[in-house]
Formats: structure tokens, sequence, C-alpha cells
């Protein structure tokens, strides 16, 4: 309702708004909520691709994005005839996805899309590396011992599953080192930094 310059009818109407907000916001939590919960519940990739791809964009967080990477790592390798289509989902869709919602995510977010990409064995695009490796860089400052070494094993095996797929192309380490090499100098001082905090999981 429009407010009123009456002081009643304005905190009236004041309450009825905030009211609304906040079962606008109640609403909206429990149906980004929900929606992490059916990522978590699919069995395969394209279970996940068909759910996703139903969401309107707005309604996907940072949160969804990270569960989605997380829950295609969990999965069992696909035979050759799945391959290429899930490679082109990650392309086309996931890796995006992520790069788009970078901006929103916290550490943990950002390592979990990371360290789950990593464990998938996709070796994703260098441009998109590059962007994502900007993302890592500024959440340096708010990683935790378990960041970094996650960070840096996630780090490894994309280069290795990069180098494997650009092999006999010319491109490889030269590559790789300009990509990763504004960021490998800070991650590394950050880890030597947490060493203190690490445990045997993450060392």
């Amino acid at each position: 309702a429009p407010a009123s310059g009456l002081n009643g009818t304005h905190a009236l109407a004041q309450n009825t708004n905030s009211s609304n907000r906040s079962t606008g916001s109640s609403s909206s939590a429990a149906a980004a909520k929900q929606l992490t919960g059916k990522i978590k519940a699919c069995r395969d990739w394209c279970q996940l691709r068909a759910l996703l791809t139903l969401q309107d964009a707005s309604a996907l967080n940072a949160i969804h994005i990270a569960a989605a990477f997380s829950v295609l790592a969990s999965m069992p390798a696909v035979g050759a005839r799945e391959a290429a289509g899930m490679a082109a989902f990650m392309d086309g869709n996931m890796l995006p996805a992520a790069l788009r919602m970078a901006p929103h995510m916290s550490a943990r977010e950002a390592v979990t899309v990371l360290h789950s990409l990593a464990s998938t064995g996709h070796a994703p695009r260098a441009s998109w590396l590059a962007q994502y490796s900007q993302t890592i860089l500024q959440l340096l400052p708010t990683f935790n011992a378990r960041d970094a070494a996650s960070t840096v094993w996630a780090l490894s095996r994309v280069a290795q599953a990069m180098a494997a797929s650009t092999a006999g192309s010319g491109q490889g380490s030269g590559q790789l080192t300009s990509v990763l090499g504004p960021l490998l100098p800070p991650l590394l001082a950050t880890s030597r930094h947490l060493l203190h905090d690490s445990n045997e999981h993450d060392l």
C-alpha cells in the first residue's frame, strides 16, 4: 500500500510492507534451500542438467552452483558415449555459470567449485581458468588452511588435465604458466602463512 502522509496510516503501511518483505524473504530462502536439496539428489549429470535448465537464472545462487559441482564430482565416471555430452555440459553451462556467480562466492564456495572440477578430471579452457583464478586471488585473504591446501591440490590436478588435453598442440606448459602465474606466488605465500593451522588432511 502506498505510504500516506498521516502518521497512523503511514505506520500501518510501513508495518504491512515490512511484513510482506519478511514473508517474501522467508519464501525465497525456503525455495533456495529446496532447490539445493534437489541438486544434491541428482544421480547423474543428465538429471542435473535437466533440473538446472528448468531454473530461472535469477533463482540460482552461489550455493547452488557449488552444490552442483560437488554433485558432479561425486558421480561415477561416465562411459565414452556420454563423455562428450558431459564435457559440453561443463563447458557450455556449468563453467560459465561458475564465472557469473564467482563475484558472489565465499571462499568455501569458490574452492568447492575448483576442487570439484579437478575431481571430475575435466579440462577447462585456459581463458576460464584465468578468469576464475582472479576470484581465488581476491578471496585469498579469507582462506583457511584447508582452503589453501585444497586449492593447491585442485590447481595441480586441473593443470594436469589441461596439459593432457592440449598435448601435441604446442600450447602446454607455457600457456599454463601464463594463466597461473599471477595466482601461484600469493597462493603459496598464503599456504605457508597458514601452515601452523594445518592438520594431516590439509597436508
